[in-house]
């Protein structure tokens, strides 16, 4: 009887593994306040740094490569109760991190200017390495694992 509940137990145990296995694996990630990601991605504080950003590209035909040379505040003083932080890096870049209020996990977007001189107008492209589901959150981001994940 006892070999016989050891036979069924470990019979279980095989099953359940081998299930696991064929399982196919989500995506996993930090866990998000899809409402605060939206709070912050569409923000007046976001839509004024990409707004001296853009026009910067627009005036000198070149991005910007830092905070001062956006003419906007240090990375540490551009925050709101869902940003960390905005830091502009070479090429007009935007890394945007985000408090405890979107995620108690550290997570950010990265912005990506794209300046069209016909049209003296500038899109964004919005990817995120660390939220695997941006894109339900804002149609217009995507989600891009980093190398190695």
């Amino acid at each position: 009887m006892q070999l016989r509940r050891s036979a069924i137990a470990v019979s279980l145990l095989v099953l359940s593994i081998a299930a696991q296995a064929q399982a196919p694996a989500a995506p996993v990630g930090p866990p998000i306040n899809p409402n605060a990601l939206h709070v912050a991605l569409s923000s007046l504080l976001l839509a004024s740094v990409k707004a001296s950003v853009a026009n910067a590209m627009i005036a000198n035909g070149r991005a910007p490569a830092s905070n001062a040379a956006a003419k906007v505040g240090a990375p540490d003083y551009l925050t709101s109760n869902e940003i960390s932080h905005i830091v502009v890096g070479a090429g007009g870049v935007l890394n945007v991190g985000f408090t405890g209020a979107v995620s108690p996990d550290a997570v950010a977007v990265t912005l990506t200017p794209k300046l069209d001189a016909g049209r003296r107008s500038v899109s964004w492209s919005c990817v995120s390495s660390s939220i695997p589901e941006i894109a339900k959150v804002e149609s217009e981001c995507r989600y891009v694992p980093a190398a190695g994940h």
